[in-house]
């Protein structure tokens, strides 16, 4: 896949060297994990059940739907040698922006502003560490914010509960595995 010249010069300026900077946005760029954990545990905090399903399952939609642009896609990162994993579109950025926009509602504006600036960081760091084109967190910051509006609700409890159910019968298939290792 051809790199767009606009990712080439806009990456030329923005992949940096400052080693401070370097560690600084690593930990912002791997705490988008975090971000996850935040907002399960708020939508928990608030016995927001609804918005607890919605977010995790339209989470799992969309990373599905993401991981598969990014192996169908198969576009190099910018310095493949650092990961081999494709580049297109940036899976960092689709749940920095997810989870802002499905936080967004929930907060006031002082809080609003530290989620978005938060998430801007996540976003900057991408280009910065230098694992991602513009274009990459473009696209996957721009699917973030579309996809928990887009996914139907009825959709998402309905791939909630199959996620449910199998992990139901994949314990009872464990127990049985368990009893029949203790009974010979």
């Amino acid at each position: 896949m051809e790199i767009p010249n606009f990712d080439k010069i806009i990456m030329a300026y923005v992949v940096g060297s400052n080693v401070y900077l370097n560690y600084f946005f690593t930990i912002i760029s791997y705490s988008v994990y975090a971000y996850i954990i935040f907002a399960i545990v708020y939508f928990l905090k608030k016995k927001n059940m609804r918005g607890f399903f919605l977010y995790t399952s339209n989470l799992l939609i969309g990373l599905g739907i993401i991981t598969f642009l990014k192996y169908t896609i198969a576009r190099p990162r910018p310095f493949q040698i650092l990961r081999e994993d494709p580049s297109f579109p940036s899976r960092h950025s689709f749940v920095s922006m997810f989870t802002l926009t499905s936080l967004y509602d929930h907060f006031h504006k002082i809080t609003r502003l530290m989620l978005i600036t938060y998430s801007l960081l996540i976003l900057v760091g991408r280009l910065y560490l230098g694992v991602h084109y513009p274009s990459d967190v473009m696209i996957g910051s721009l699917l973030g914010v579309i996809f928990p509006k887009l996914i139907p609700q009825k959709f998402s409890f309905w791939v909630f509960n199959l996620i449910g159910n199998f992990l139901k019968n994949i314990k009872k298939v464990l127990i049985k595995i368990k009893n029949i290792m203790h009974v010979g």
